[in-house]
């Protein structure tokens, strides 16, 4: 079962990369990637031809819709990727407010084309969880969330790039404040590409990511916060280690210090526990105290003006 970050006992051993990484080995270890998972393909793939310039129609919100989620399959819209939404209680209240945009990518148990496995209803034995929970759209004044399905572990950047240009016309969003969040293969798929996506992206988050041996310094003006467990039995914690270290490493540095975060335990599924803040209010010491307020991080961060950087 995943932790919660307020859990007690937890919230002294969190560790920050704002602080040295202690025994994580030396820089010429750091430069040596960690083996990927047995059998796990981290080679781009495309799942759709490009599309030239498609006609996008404004989602419209329905105000009962509150902010639970809504299933948009594949073909239903103009975007290349089925996925599920989840909008800010005031999205549909008239006004012409424009909100951050978060894109979940999912890691490799969720891969496919039958959205139900998104929220849960998986093949029979594998564990269910409802990953489109985890994100309150409601936290820190609102996000849109949108949780795209991806066919493969890792897709080929200008999908990535297609997708959130089809939700930044279908949404409400600033275009200056788009954010990607991504478990595991989701985390790899960050690594692999963001260096094509930092134009549009203006900060990362990713969890429990597979190294995809990228150079980091490519891309190092996004600021990016790594999370993973130390008792990862799937994707070691070396993974996010070694992206961390080659990314402090960068001459000249990144304008915004990278972070990690390794929580002393958690296991493989640890997204929940970082993006769920149910239960902490805005005046929590605790958002100061221990700064797991991933919410108000992302929104330090905004592209300049013009949307590019």
């Amino acid at each position: 079962m995943p932790f919660h970050p307020i859990l007690n006992g937890l919230r002294v051993a969190l560790l920050s990369a704002t602080l040295p990484l202690a025994g994580c080995g030396s820089s010429s270890e750091a430069q040596d990637a960690p083996s990927p998972p047995p059998g796990l393909v981290l080679t781009p793939q495309r799942c759709t031809a490009p599309a030239a310039n498609p006609t996008v129609t404004p989602v419209l919100a329905d105000a009962a819709q509150g902010k639970r989620a809504v299933a948009r399959p594949l073909g239903s819209t103009a975007a290349s990727m089925g996925y599920y939404e989840r909008l800010p209680s005031r999205y549909a209240d008239g006004s012409a407010a424009r909100y951050p945009l978060i894109v979940f990518l999912h890691g490799s148990g969720e891969i496919g084309s039958q959205l139900a496995v998104l929220v849960g209803q998986d093949q029979p034995g594998s564990p269910k969880r409802d990953i489109t929970a985890a994100i309150d759209p409601d936290q820190a004044g609102g996000f849109v969330a949108l949780f795209p399905q991806r066919c493969a572990n890792i897709v080929v950047a200008d999908e990535i790039r297609a997708f959130i240009d089809y939700a930044a016309r279908a949404y409400r969003v600033d275009r200056s404040r788009v954010y990607l969040v991504g478990h595991s293969a989701g985390a790899a798929q960050i690594w692999s590409t963001l260096d094509s996506l930092a134009d549009m992206v203006a900060a990362v988050v990713p969890i429990a990511g597979v190294d995809v041996r990228a150079d980091p310094c490519r891309a190092k003006q996004v600021p990016m916060w790594t999370f993973h467990a130390a008792d990862d039995p799937i994707v070691p914690a070396s993974h996010s280690i070694a992206v961390t270290q080659r990314l402090k490493a960068c001459s000249p540095a990144a304008p915004v210090a990278p972070r990690l975060t390794i929580y002393p335990a958690g296991g493989h599924v640890v997204d929940t526990r970082t993006l769920d803040l149910s239960g902490m209010g805005p005046n929590d010491p605790r958002y100061d105290a221990y700064d797991v307020d991933i919410y108000r991080w992302l929104l330090r961060h905004a592209l300049p003006a013009a949307g590019s950087r």
